[in-house]
């Protein structure tokens, strides 16, 4: 559910199954294609997709050719071949999903065969260049940074979504100042890390990552939904660096208690779409693909306290990412509950500005991106010029922003 535990994990991706052609890595020479058993696992299916000298009908259902053909798959095999160059290995991942390896560089890719063992549906992420993965201590984190200036914006993005959930933010900052994206582990181009995973671990792991990188400091971070987590906890842990923040409907810690107690209780015969928000809500267990855990992490958020007078902007979603059929009388209860939060959010600093994003859902990112740029950009100005934020009513409003308190 959107905004609740999870961000829900969209994938910015290429889908065959939607009928999209594959653009992004590449296979290399192909020969003989390695043997393969007459019904292929998942990781043998990808080999042989990847290898083949031509690909054959069979190996793919109906319903799938029904929506890509053949000769749109072969090309865009071509199309990864230019990209990444010649195809390696195939690596599961926690979660589900596989890396492909190749000599320039690894693509997420998930599949599903139906019950005689051909391809159903295939997903692959965007192309992610080795030179771009950065060894953090065992395992690699994918980085791209752009643009030139201080303080660096960090765009730390919500549960289970790649970098790429930045496409329409990063461009535009990157205008006035240098801004980096990256994947968490387990994510898009990066390697999966060690489990579970905490706010600290992550926090640890995107300071190494920007240390080896050597892309310097002050920075403004950027959160977004469960990604606000992990930007407070790096606030408090290196506080020197820190310069500015955005959240971006970001999660609370104590969302998951204070929405599970604003649902009625449970009824027999209630909206099915109401009982698995109550058992989502419930579930704290790790989730995939990255092996969050929830719990501990709330608890880091809460002891990071405030952050004093800290340049900050809160936004907030305008539109409930809850429609029929979950009913509409508990939606509007519970997002009465995430606004109360986000109220709470934007009293962490002295220095704030909280604006509700009219048109967006939880992803503002992509329905007002230009709400989300004039924030970094009002929070990096104040930064510099180490005076306030602007006035919310002389910017937000034009853009589609309600100013909040």
């Amino acid at each position: 559910m959107y905004g609740y535990k999870r961000t829900v994990a969209r994938w910015r991706s290429y889908a065959l199954a939607a009928g999209i052609v594959i653009a992004l890595a590449g296979v290399g020479p192909r020969g003989a294609a390695r043997p393969q058993p007459a019904s292929p696992s998942p990781e043998a299916a990808l080999v042989r997709l990847m290898t083949a000298p031509h690909l054959r009908a069979v190996w793919f259902a109906p319903v799938f050719l029904a929506q890509v053909s053949v000769a749109q798959l072969e090309q865009g095999r071509a199309a990864i071949e230019e990209t990444l160059g010649p195809f390696v290995d195939v690596r599961p991942q926690p979660g589900g999903s596989y890396l492909l390896v190749f000599r320039a560089g690894v693509v997420r890719t998930r599949i599903a065969l139906d019950g005689q063992g051909r391809i159903g549906t295939l997903a692959f992420g965007f192309p992610k260049p080795a030179a771009n993965r950065v060894d953090v201590g065992g395992y690699r984190l994918y980085l791209q940074c752009i643009g030139v200036g201080s303080p660096t914006v960090v765009l730390e993005a919500g549960l289970g979504s790649p970098s790429e959930v930045w496409s329409l933010i990063q461009p535009g900052v990157a205008r006035f100042t240098r801004v980096c994206a990256y994947d968490r582990a387990g994510v898009g181009g990066s390697d999966a890390g060690p489990r579970p995973r905490t706010s600290d671990t992550v926090v640890a792991a995107l300071h190494a990552l920007l240390r080896r990188a050597g892309v310097a400091g002050p920075y403004v971070l950027v959160g977004h939904s469960v990604g606000g987590f992990h930007v407070r906890v790096y606030a408090d842990r290196y506080p020197r660096e820190v310069v500015g923040m955005v959240l971006v409907d970001a999660s609370h810690p104590d969302q998951l208690a204070r929405e599970l107690a604003a649902l009625p209780p449970y009824r027999s015969g209630e909206s099915p779409a109401l009982t698995a928000a109550r058992a989502d809500l419930a579930d704290v267990r790790p989730d995939p693909p990255e092996g969050f855990a929830w719990a501990p992490s709330a608890a880091q958020v809460r002891a990071s306290g405030t952050l004093g007078a800290l340049p900050l902007v809160v936004l907030t979603r305008g539109r409930s990412p809850l429609t029929p059929p979950f009913p509409a009388s508990v939606a509007a209860r519970l997002e009465a509950v995430w606004g109360a939060l986000q109220a709470q959010l934007a009293r962490l600093s002295t220095h704030s500005i909280h604006v509700r994003a009219t048109a967006s859902g939880h992803f503002i990112q992509e329905d007002q991106p230009a709400l989300v740029i004039t924030a970094i950009q009002q929070v990096v100005d104040a930064a510099r010029r180490h005076a306030p934020l602007s006035s919310c009513a002389r910017t937000f409003p034009a853009l589609g922003g309600a100013c909040i308190g």
